[in-house]
């Protein structure tokens, strides 16, 4: 994504982006500024995991000038915090709002990215995704943004506005099994404590029809979100009413150039083993169940029993450079879902327009508001 709070379509990569995009992506913005800036603070030092001082990086010139070339290039509203009670956040640069879309939708972009604590890791370089990532003190978004968000969603339900849809940069809902999406930087793999607050408050408020939309994880997937209504027991793991994400992209990321095989046969042993993995790891697997409320019209290309019986594969693709559509009804009763893209092909070979390699429709689904 190019910006350091979220794209709604194509994933990115760190690795590959531009040096701005580089800096503003992979620092975790609210940690200790450290000495030189980002320096000398480390994420395998449990000391570090919950910054309680108002020594931040966002705070540093490198920051500033990073996100001043940012703004100049990007036609984004300019606007400061205004938290006098939170250093973290007070003064800097607000690149979180929300737009109401008509009368039944809202569209909430969240900054999760300029706030954050730090990422940790074993003293071994490695993700540290272990029971630090259940400090309640760390946080995503910093205490400002996480209170605005839930307003924001509050409100909206009060309101009568029917979908919220949420825009994050990382996702919220881990996937396990063959891709590192559970790692350091993800909401489950490093921020659980907060990500299981922000989820509970959105079940336990009735919010309905809550829509996380993100990219990053180099694979287009659809899933129910979970919580758990005891933070620290893996067995109190529920849904959120109504509430699912979807993980768009990538555009043209590596990882699905490594995939060659388009048939539905194979795809489909994929999904299967993946989610063989996240069940043995105790993960919600990937899709939305035959049951789940007012899901109607399933589509997954290669599948003539798409929607029956809430088969993984339908949404989920591995193999294809894509992107992904909204579409609320004008009522605002339904949300058509869908995703659009190319096969994949490997890295080098600049394939010419043809079968395969034309915009055409990988996955679909509508669901019905209750």
């Amino acid at each position: 994504s190019s910006s350091p709070s979220s794209s709604s379509g194509g994933g990115g990569s760190a690795d590959d982006a531009p040096s701005v995009e580089v800096f503003l992506l992979q620092v975790d913005c609210g940690a200790p500024a450290g000495n030189p800036p980002g320096q000398g603070v480390s994420p395998a030092d449990p000391a570090s995991d919950v910054n309680n001082t108002c020594g931040v990086i966002n705070r540093t010139p490198g920051f500033a000038t990073m996100m001043q070339a940012y703004l100049d290039f990007e036609p984004v509203r300019e606007r400061l915090v205004s938290a006098p009670g939170d250093c973290r956040s007070d003064g800097a640069r607000q690149l979180y709002f929300s737009q109401d879309w008509g009368a039944n939708s809202i569209f909430i972009n969240v900054d999760d990215r300029s706030f954050r604590d730090i990422q940790m890791k074993t003293p071994e370089g490695k993700s540290d995704t272990g029971p630090r990532a259940d400090n309640p003190g760390r946080t995503m978004l910093g205490a400002t943004q996480f209170e605005w968000l839930t307003h924001t969603l509050a409100d909206a339900q009060a309101r009568g506005v029917i979908w919220k849809i949420v825009a994050i940069s990382s996702p919220i809902e881990p996937v396990g099994g063959m891709f590192d999406g559970d790692g350091m930087k993800s909401w489950s793999g490093g921020y659980r404590a907060e990500r299981n607050r922000l989820l509970k408050f959105i079940a336990d408020n009735k919010i309905g029809h809550v829509v996380f939309l993100t990219t990053d994880d180099h694979v287009n997937r659809v899933q129910e979100i979970t919580y758990r209504t005891d933070p620290l027991d893996p067995a109190t793991r529920t849904r959120v009413p109504g509430a699912f994400t979807i993980v768009a992209g990538p555009l043209g990321a590596g990882g699905p150039d490594k995939v060659t095989a388009h048939d539905y046969d194979s795809i489909k042993a994929m999904a299967d083993r993946l989610v063989a993995a996240e069940r043995a790891a105790g993960i919600n697997p990937i899709g939305l169940p035959g049951d789940f409320p007012g899901l109607r019209d399933v589509f997954r290309e290669g599948d003539p029993e798409a929607g029956t019986g809430g088969r993984p594969v339908d949404f989920y693709s591995q193999d294809t450079f894509n992107y992904v559509t909204l579409e609320i009804g004008a009522d605002g009763k339904s949300l058509a879902v869908e995703t659009w893209g190319i096969s994949s092909y490997a890295a080098n070979t600049f394939p010419e327009p043809g079968p395969g390699v034309t915009p055409h429709r990988i996955l679909g689904f509508t669901v019905d508001a209750r």
